[in-house]
């Protein structure tokens, strides 16, 4: 009688389990064609690239680094804005930037694995066939590795290449002289355009946390001692806040932080671009330490922009910036918190982040978005012009 028994909660247990499998099976599915159903966007590998039909009126973004990504959404949706399709090469890495992007059919996805990246030409010449058969072709990252690629396939002499210069200096190591289908992300040079992507999608604005938390960016060659000072004084005079660090530098590092703050540190190091891109959308201020004492930080004055700025005008998030480099930024007093090289500036400008009411908190938002609108204006004019100049060519 109990072996009969047995063998029934035996069967009834492995029904149960296969009935669990079946279910997973199922909303496995079911959440996957959920998920496509709200972004819309097509992905497939680079070895479809090679077999698939260009649609009419299509512009290709080309991004082979594993880096720039919080730039793409935004070169995207100016494209899109002016009505074009956009096709984009990157690594899987950098699809997960478009996690906030609006659904669309006008946009597609092509995975490029660059462990199984090569040189050898008869991929150029697929690369080179398929390319001429785009609208325009922009190049999202201009380094010596892009270089290459771009004279193996002569993209410096053709009429439809588009390059982007982070660092400005890159023209002249480019030897590439066309203003208009030059761009930076500011307005650093005359040789360039300037055109700043700053979109993310559809970003929730949230009213300022009751628990004040700063965003930093571990960046290399960056010092951070100030910022370990001014915490230490906030801490002492009893102030609760949260320092959210991330990137993938340890320059600043929970080992450099003493222990009576530790608590004050949370780090996120090496996160993907989605859980990136959720932390930032929960954060209040953002901390951008660039100093001119150090002499790395000058190149973000007149030649490159910081990709903290990137996400201060696309989640609306005001910063704490040194007033050195605030002008470069369009940031003032009005949009954000202005701080000088004077002993324990960094401490005044967190301690009155932490004061600030919700009402003044909105309004520096308010003020934050005015700015964002007016430099997205400026830069979909930038890429109109270069879109109808390689038209008229």
């Amino acid at each position: 009688m109990k072996k009969k028994i047995n063998k029934k909660i035996k069967i009834i247990l492995k029904i149960k389990f296969l009935m669990k499998l079946i279910i997973f099976f199922f909303l496995s599915i079911l959440f996957k064609s959920f998920r496509n159903t709200i972004y819309k966007i097509e992905t497939f590998n680079i070895k479809q690239f090679f077999n698939t039909s260009i649609r009419n009126n299509s512009i290709l973004i080309f991004e082979k680094n594993n880096y720039h990504y919080e730039c793409t959404p935004g070169f995207t949706k100016y494209l899109l804005d002016l009505g074009f399709n956009v096709d984009i090469i990157m690594t899987n890495i950098g699809i997960e930037s478009f996690i906030f992007f609006e659904p669309t059919r006008k946009l597609r996805f092509f995975l490029i694995d660059n462990t199984k990246y090569n040189k050898r030409e008869e991929h150029l010449e697929k690369y080179r066939e398929i390319f001429k058969k785009y609208l325009a072709i922009l190049i999202q990252t201009t380094n010596n590795k892009v270089k290459y690629f771009c004279r193996k396939l002569n993209l410096l002499n053709w009429k439809n290449s588009i390059f982007v210069f982070h660092d400005y200096p890159q023209i002249k190591r480019f030897n590439f002289h066309n203003k208009i289908r030059s761009w930076t992300l500011l307005k650093f040079t005359n040789l360039t355009l300037e055109v700043n992507p700053h979109y993310f999608g559809n970003i929730k604005l949230r009213d300022k946390n009751k628990l004040t938390r700063f965003f930093i960016v571990s960046t290399g060659k960056r010092h951070y001692d100030e910022l370990i000072s001014a915490s230490n004084i906030l801490n002492n005079e009893n102030y609760q806040f949260q320092v959210v660090v991330t990137g993938r530098s340890k320059a600043l590092n929970p080992q450099i932080i003493p222990k009576n703050i530790k608590d004050k540190f949370l780090f996120n190091l090496n996160l993907s671009y989605q859980n990136l891109l959720k932390i930032i959308e929960t954060i209040d201020f953002i901390i951008i330490t660039l100093n001119r004492k150090n002499p790395n930080d000058n190149n973000y004055i007149n030649r490159k922009s910081t990709g903290s700025a990137q996400i201060v005008y696309g989640f609306l998030k005001p910063c704490l910036i040194n007033s050195d480099f605030a002008n470069t930024y369009r940031i003032n007093n009005e949009n954000s918190i202005i701080f000088n090289n004077s002993k324990d500036s960094l401490y005044f400008a967190m301690r009155e982040a932490i004061m600030m009411t919700t009402e003044e908190y909105k309004k520096k938002q308010y003020n934050l978005k005015k700015t964002a609108d007016i430099i997205y204006e400026i830069s979909k004019n930038n890429v109109k012009t270069t879109i109808n100049y390689i038209l008229k060519s």
